[in-house]
């Protein structure tokens, strides 16, 4: 298992660290985003491009069980995702932890699951 094939997800995650944990007066706005729950949006997408990533570099990578395969994947990237809550409440000062962002990430992390089952078999796979 080569580190480098995975580098999609690492990347993914990065800047889900650095999103997590830098200050809001930080992140540039965007005028598009400028709705309520926009920032539940967000985390949803994120996560969705993080389980995405993570799922389709394992099933190209590794010969896990398709049970597997997905057990993996949940259980990493959710604990992913609690882990940078957790790092909210404990290194920064203007964030906090919120259940509703966890819920964001579990809704990004089951639509993944989802739309990889349904295209697992196809030739865009090996895009992804």
């Amino acid at each position: 298992m080569k580190i480098f094939n995975y580098w999609k997800p690492f990347l993914i995650a990065f800047v889900i660290l650095y999103g997590s944990l830098t200050s809001s007066s930080n992140i540039p706005k965007v005028n598009f985003l400028d709705f309520k729950y926009a920032d539940k949006c967000i985390h949803a997408f994120f996560y969705f491009a993080l389980t995405l990533s993570f799922i389709t570099a394992l099933y190209k990578n590794t010969k896990l069980k398709q049970f597997d395969l997905y057990l993996l994947t949940f259980l990493l990237v959710k604990s992913y995702g609690i882990l940078m809550e957790v790092f909210q409440y404990s290194f920064t000062t203007d964030r906090s932890p919120e259940l509703l962002d966890l819920l964001a990430n579990f809704t990004g992390i089951i639509l993944a699951m989802a739309i990889f089952a349904a295209i697992k078999n196809n030739r865009i796979v090996k895009y992804l």
